[in-house]
């Protein structure tokens, strides 16, 4: 981005930043003068209302009208990525025209609560070891036909076969041992032992997908030209350009007021602000930056979803080499001496909060424990801390490596960790900020590569409502992936959680896990950031559930008209 558009006048970017991380916002402005002060809100904004999120920053609002009267027309969207041409749920990660037209037999409200969707009800049996899932009557297909449990079981054998990449597929495999369907309407998953109760968790990640069709077509058709149940139902994809949708008239649901949606694939910011300048898209995502520009200068409306991106700091593997992450007193005071007020308020131009929880946790899930967000700016203490660990004589390499990624269309990745850098030096640390493609990096990250085990990353997830106890398996217990936990205290209560059948001990379980979580001080929550949308004339409130993973993208049949 150019410097004039986060205010800084006469100094370049970078020195910006390092002022930012070094000095705090004082130095920054000093150096800025009076006309480069980021994140200020003008006299009179109006607080978002709709899908703002409570306590985020004010942008323009839309209309108090509620439901939209009025119907028909084309909803054009540009966004960053359409992702694969594969439309086949169950490989690694489905694309963004999937969440769009596929829907599961569970979603979770927006507290976190998991909840019956395509599903009408559904129950555990008082041993753990029988699943009952009870379809609503008379969904259809976009094909036309009748959803049935044979679609239950044939979508969870999908899930649990070798040919899935599907995230989902480990826990569908560690929990089911065979599905009967003893009713057209009724589906039994009988599992295994010991029980695991978060296994509707899994159900949630699974995207229905139709037997009859698929047999009859064969897999290969299917992704080419999907069935599914959701409010949308897709009439054309150019992969690489744009994807088209009809509104599925005989949806079970709430029906868009929108005839046809059209993804169109703009990676370039700039482009997607020159196209809703022109009148060709009603919706974009843009940055902080031009956000405030086009809201301020331009008169747009800006939107934003419940759900927030949540960036992380992750000191991967942190056990595995004698390095200054190894000592929990020096995570802590990594922890402290970021001052998260100030990076919101300063890099994301006061659209978001500071803190957030581990992977995903924010205040939206079941469950959540506010310990998460009580971490405090507290750079002396971080000095103490440091000092009673013995940095940086104790260690034969007190250099921190920071590996600077960029996730997918999260540009800001590497200013984010230049600031971070900033603040740990400022307190004594000695980084070393590491440019690396990000595959790499998880690759290396993976395969417990000794050059990555004890460094420094982000990693992006949605703070959402989907309480996801299986992502937070894989990176707080030494069961995952992400080599963010190894405490055998952890592993003990967060595998006797998973067996609990009585709810309110399995609630308590969960918020001592956290603490104990926490206090490893292993992957640093840094903040809630609400993506910003600029909207046309058209655009009115948003009622979609865009409080969900990808939120925006399911939300979409929920926009209205103004």
């Amino acid at each position: 981005m150019e410097r004039e558009q986060l205010g800084f006048r006469g100094i370049s970017r970078r020195t910006a930043l390092r002022l930012l991380a070094l000095g705090g916002a004082t130095a920054l402005m000093a150096a800025c003068g009076p006309a480069g002060q980021p994140g200020q809100t003008p006299a009179g904004a109006n607080a978002p209302t709709g899908t703002a999120a409570a306590g985020a920053p004010a942008a323009t609002a839309a209309p108090a009208s509620g439901v939209s009267t009025t119907s028909g027309g084309t909803l054009n969207v540009a966004i960053a990525d359409l992702g694969t041409e594969n439309n086949d749920v169950i490989l690694a990660q489905p694309n963004n025209p999937s969440y769009v037209i596929y829907e599961q037999l569970l979603r979770y409200d927006p507290q976190g609560n998991i909840m019956p969707h395509l599903a009408e009800s559904f129950e555990m049996s008082p041993d753990g070891k029988v699943w009952t899932f009870t379809l609503r009557k008379g969904i259809k297909w976009h094909n036309g036909d009748e959803v049935t449990s044979d679609d239950i079981k044939f979508t969870f054998e999908r899930y649990l076969s070798d040919e899935s990449k599907s995230a989902w597929s480990p826990l569908h495999r560690q929990t089911v041992d065979h599905i009967e369907t003893p009713d057209k309407y009724v589906a039994k998953v009988y599992a295994k032992d010991p029980p695991y109760v978060f296994y509707p968790d899994a159900v949630y990640g699974t995207y229905l997908t139709p037997k009859k069709y698929i047999e009859s077509v064969g897999v290969e058709a299917f992704t080419k030209q999907p069935v599914a149940t959701g409010p949308w139902k897709l009439t054309s994809m150019t992969p690489g350009v744009s994807a088209e949708f009809e509104a599925f008239k005989d949806y079970w649901g709430t029906e868009p007021v929108w005839d046809k949606l059209v993804l169109k694939q703009v990676p370039e910011e700039s482009t997607r602000i020159a196209m809703i300048k022109r009148g060709e898209v009603d919706i974009v995502g843009v940055s902080a930056d031009n956000a405030i520009k086009l809201r301020d200068s331009d008169g747009f409306q800006l939107r934003q979803i419940k759900a927030s991106t949540t960036p992380a700091l992750f000191m991967a593997g942190y056990w595995m080499q004698p390095g200054p992450t190894s000592d929990q007193r020096v995570r802590e005071a990594l922890d402290i001496a970021i001052n998260r007020q100030e990076l919101v308020d300063s890099l994301f131009r006061g659209f978001g909060k500071p803190a957030a929880g581990t992977l995903q946790l924010t205040d939206l899930h079941w469950g959540f424990d506010p310990v998460w967000y009580s971490v405090k700016y507290e750079p002396d203490r971080a000095k103490q801390l440091l000092q009673d660990a013995g940095y940086p004589g104790k260690f034969s390499d007190p250099t921190i490596s920071i590996f600077s990624v960029i996730q997918g269309a999260f540009g800001w990745e590497p200013e984010m960790l230049q600031v971070i850098s900033g603040y740990w030096e400022a307190v004594g640390v000695k980084t070393q900020v590491v440019p690396m493609d990000f595959t790499a990096f998880r690759n290396a990250w993976v395969g417990k590569d000794p050059k990555i085990m004890g460094g420094v990353a982000t990693y992006i997830s949605f703070g959402s409502a989907a309480n996801s106890i299986p992502a937070q398996q894989n990176h707080m217990t030494s069961k995952g992936v992400n080599f963010s936990g190894n405490d055998p205290q952890v592993d003990k209560d967060f595998f006797a959680m998973t067996a609990e059948l009585d709810a309110n001990k399995r609630l308590e379980i969960w918020h001592k896990v956290q603490q104990e979580m926490f206090a490893l001080h292993s992957v640093l929550g840094v903040a809630r950031i609400y993506d910003q949308y600029a909207v046309s004339d058209k655009v009115g409130e948003w009622t979609g559930p865009d409080y969900l993973p990808n939120g925006f993208l399911i939300g979409l049949f929920g926009v209205q008209h103004r």
